[in-house]
């Protein structure tokens, strides 16, 4: 037992007439009984051991406690009242199992719940901070996997696509989810007229990548939303992301490798381009130039 009632009022009435070292000899003895859960033994030199009794005033104490507070039986020493709290605390034992089973499974299962929601999250591109509750981690795949069907086009593109969040959840010991706007995840445009639906721009490209074997991916980063709209396609980005994977050293961060290479060809050859249209003679003649009076 790590643990007892010590009925203070019952006790003082009980060892009122009893010296102070006998006092302090009762109560190691009821102590070691609790901690032991069984009688003491029958002879008074091992419990006089057993208690730490060393001087001759303190071994005589333990003698006298025992005379009078506990009954010798064929396996020792036995005190009533010691007796009945060790029983009725082991008619609690099966009662404190179940719960501490009961506690262990909600755990294991509160954690398997908790990895899945991260693992599903990743998937998406979106990993919260590793202190996100799970009731938050809930909301958030929920949002993820649920656009709105009334929205679609750019009008969904736009909610979906909101500023990054994909690596960090709201903190919320100082604000709350706001419900109403979708989580950054690969969003699903439906077709009310065929029932069909389509990725968007940002989540075909997502997918895209996501087969090529990109670990992580963010459909709401600014550049790819830029470069989308600058005309990128999704052969440019899975071209980008099989070229990396030629390289001898991988980069430390796929999916931002994979943009700059796109946007560095898309400015290759925007500047091939423009140097193949450039008019000639496009700088000022002299005579084009007003002198200063």
């Amino acid at each position: 037992m790590n643990y007892y009632e010590h009925h203070i009022g019952d006790y003082a009435e009980a060892t009122a007439h009893l010296s102070f070292v006998e006092d302090a000899a009762y109560s190691r003895l009821i102590r070691k009984y609790y901690a032991i859960e069984k009688p003491l033994p029958a002879d008074h030199k091992a419990v006089q051991r057993l208690v730490g009794a060393r001087s001759k005033e303190e071994r005589e104490a333990v003698s006298t406690v025992l005379e009078e507070f506990f009954t010798l039986q064929d396996d020792g020493w036995h005190n009533r009242r010691c007796d009945e709290e060790i029983a009725h605390y082991k008619e609690g034992d099966a009662e404190r199992e179940q719960k501490n089973a009961h506690e262990k499974e909600r755990m294991r299962r509160h954690r398997e719940e908790r990895s899945r929601l991260f693992a599903e999250l990743r998937e998406h591109g979106i990993t919260p901070k590793w202190e996100t509750p799970v009731t938050q981690l809930r909301e958030i795949l929920k949002r993820t996997c649920n656009a709105p069907a009334t929205r679609t086009g750019d009008e969904q593109e736009r909610t979906c696509n909101a500023p990054a969040t994909a690596n960090q959840t709201p903190d919320t010991n100082t604000q709350s989810p706001d419900t109403n706007t979708q989580s950054p995840d690969i969003c699903v445009s439906n077709d009310t007229h065929s029932g069909a639906s389509s990725p968007t721009a940002a989540g075909a490209v997502c997918l895209a990548l996501k087969n090529t074997g990109l670990p992580t991916v963010n459909p709401s980063h600014p550049d790819l939303l830029e470069l989308l709209a600058a005309g990128a396609t999704v052969d440019d980005f899975v071209n980008a992301a099989r070229g990396m994977k030629q390289r001898e050293t991988p980069p430390r961060n796929p999916f931002a490798y994979v943009l700059g290479v796109v946007k560095g060809q898309r400015d290759d050859a925007q500047a091939a381009a423009a140097s193949k249209t450039k008019p000639k003679g496009t700088s000022h003649d002299r005579h084009d130039v007003e002198e200063p009076a």
